[in-house]
């Protein structure tokens, strides 16, 4: 379990900012290190896991585009 709260009322624009920043990031080292688990699953042989792991990549990317197209809007 982690540590922060998700039901604070006084956060102020800047610190979702932030927040959604952190996030954004912390997303793009976790997509980076799928892929690299789904190179080594292909090198193995795994097609099929591979290609699993592929489609949950291409989702969470596609989270994360979200996510940064909401940055963008913050700005």
């Amino acid at each position: 379990m982690h540590g922060h709260h998700h039901n604070e009322t006084n956060i102020r624009p800047n610190e979702l900012s932030a927040l959604l920043e952190y996030n954004f990031n912390h997303n793009a080292s976790h997509i980076f290190e799928l892929s690299e688990i789904a190179e080594k699953l292909n090198e193995q042989g795994e097609i099929a896991a591979c290609e699993t792991l592929k489609s949950a990549i291409a989702k969470f990317s596609e989270g994360n585009g979200l996510l940064k197209e909401t940055l963008e809007k913050l700005k």
